[in-house]
């Protein structure tokens, strides 16, 4: 289920959480630049045992989370086309992709995407584009412009259910009030973020500004 669109007239995005292998996917996602280069290559011992140089063998690198990309470097927005990616689930540690055929995986697909993942240190959450399909790859994009209710979609309060305010009076004032979407849960209703605390909210009671 797709459930939202950035721009007016554009193919809808792909959330992370609902990539699948062999699935052509569009999605936003950020990359470190003018970083240390050597921070993304494993370690002389690591490469040894896993037979490559990169985790995931050579590409261009990507993640969902501005603050691992900050560790490589400038975070900078880049929009991704996949026509045929593989996905891994989930990685329980570097371990996992020892025996990853990243060759043989490279043959067939356009990427690599590990949804979900830890190691002892590093957040795995990555995807790697491969070099031939590097042209699938947008540079320093602006910032989505949201037109439906999505996570980090900014939104403004137009009411308040008066069973919320049983709960939360702290909201009697909250009509008018700017706050970004956190999650959204089944039936489209949203978390929103309003001083530092979190809500749930229908999502009649929210636009996006």
């Amino acid at each position: 289920m797709r459930y939202f669109e950035l721009r007016e007239n554009e193919a809808p995005e792909t959330p992370w959480h609902e990539l699948r292998t062999g699935q052509p996917a569009m999605f936003y996602a950020y990359r470190g630049v003018d970083g240390d280069p050597t921070y993304a290559v494993l370690a002389p011992r690591w490469q040894a045992r896993f037979g490559r140089k990169y985790l995931l063998g050579d590409g261009i690198y990507v993640t969902p989370s501005r603050l691992i990309a900050s560790r490589y470097g400038l975070p900078k927005l880049v929009k991704v086309t996949v026509h045929n990616p593989y996905i891994i689930e989930r990685a329980y540690g570097a371990w996992d992709l020892v025996n990853l055929p990243v060759d043989e995986i490279r043959q067939t697909y356009d990427a690599i995407i590990i949804k979900e993942g830890k190691s002892s240190r590093e957040d795995l959450k990555q995807a790697v584009i491969f070099p031939e399909h590097a042209d699938q790859v947008v540079f320093d994009v602006p910032k989505p412009q949201f037109t439906t209710l999505q996570k980090g979609a900014r939104v403004k309060i137009v009411a308040v259910h008066p069973q919320q305010l049983r709960f939360h009076p702290e909201l009697a004032d909250a009509v008018g009030k700017i706050g970004t979407v956190g999650s959204i849960a089944i039936g489209g209703h949203p978390t929103v973020r309003i001083k530092g605390k979190t809500y749930q909210f229908s999502k009649q009671d929210v636009e996006i500004v």
